[in-house]
This record gives structure tokens, sequence and C-alpha cells, in this order.
């Protein structure tokens, strides 16, 4: 999948999340909860914002970038202001698109991983796996 489709299905909430799968009555309404066990619907914002599991990621980022910033509470906001929070330069604020999006696609590819292959990944608070 490109970063075009990518981008395009996460902001406009297309993604085959449980609550999708629901809307679409491709699953029960009591299987919508999140892949990762925290016990919420998991719909696009929980899963890569909100989450206790998946919305570390976004705290292991900031840390590592050295970056502070809020939670805001959609997806096109967090990614909004996630390029605005250090931009110093037009690339610079790409740059921290860049890696907005790949850490985008780390939270989907762990949620595909647990669902098809039965893996899951460890996320912790000093960024090792």
């Amino acid at each position: 999948m490109g970063v075009t489709i990518f981008a395009w299905q996460l902001f406009r909430d297309r993604f085959a999340t449980k609550v999708n799968l629901f809307r679409r009555r491709i699953i029960q309404e009591d299987a919508q909860l999140c892949v990762s066990g925290c016990g919420m619907v998991e719909s696009t914002d929980h899963l890569f914002l909100h989450c206790q599991v998946f919305g570390q990621v976004w705290q292991l980022v900031r840390y590592w970038l050295g970056v502070c910033s809020a939670n805001p509470l959609t997806i096109f906001e967090h990614y909004l202001q996630f390029g605005i929070t250090s931009c110093v330069s037009k690339s610079w604020c790409s740059f921290m698109h860049l890696i907005w999006f790949a850490s985008a696609w780390v939270i989907w590819k762990e949620r595909k991983a647990r669902i098809f292959h039965a893996k899951e990944s460890t996320f912790s608070a000093y960024g090792k796996y």
C-alpha cells in the first residue's frame, strides 16, 4: 500500500477497523473490541491515538525526537499538530510528517500482525521492542 493510499484511508476513516467492519455488517457488535486487549471499541482514532497499547508509540516517538505536545482527539488534528510542534523550516515539517506516517504505519502493521499472525510486539518506555 502506497503512502498516498494509506493517508487517504487513514484520514477518511476507511481502514478495516472493527468499528468499520461492524458498520459494514462484516462482524458482530460484540466483536468490536480493540485487538490490543485494552477493552475499548476499535475505531481509527482509538487505535492510532487513544489505545493504551498502540498510543504508546507516539510517546516513544516524541521522546526520541525530544518533542512535547498534547494528544488531539482526531487523527487529522494529531497529524497537523505533529508537524507544527517543532517546525523550524518547511523541510523539517516534511520530515516530521514523514516520521508521523512511519509511526502510523508501524501501528497498523502491528495491528495486522496481531490479528492475522497471532504475533505481538511490546513497546517499552525506553523505545526497545
